[in-house]
């Protein structure tokens, strides 16, 4: 799987942990890893910034063994 121009099967890791950090900085965009929040997020939003279903639906994908 590609995304923004880097394989994620090239993407090494020691264990699944860390490579789904490694992947999280591929697929979400800076402002999205520091104030990103869940669709159902309970808490204060200000300043919060939704993250997009389908980007929570990759990284679930990627994380398990093919």
């Amino acid at each position: 799987m590609v995304i923004n121009d880097v394989d994620l099967m090239t993407i090494s890791a020691v264990d699944a942990s860390r490579y789904t950090i490694k992947v999280a900085r591929v697929l979400f965009s800076k402002e999205e890893l520091i104030n990103g929040c869940l669709a159902d997020y309970r808490g204060l939003r200000d300043g919060k910034v939704i993250i997009n279903d389908e980007k929570i639906k990759t990284i679930k994908g990627a994380e398990k063994p093919q």
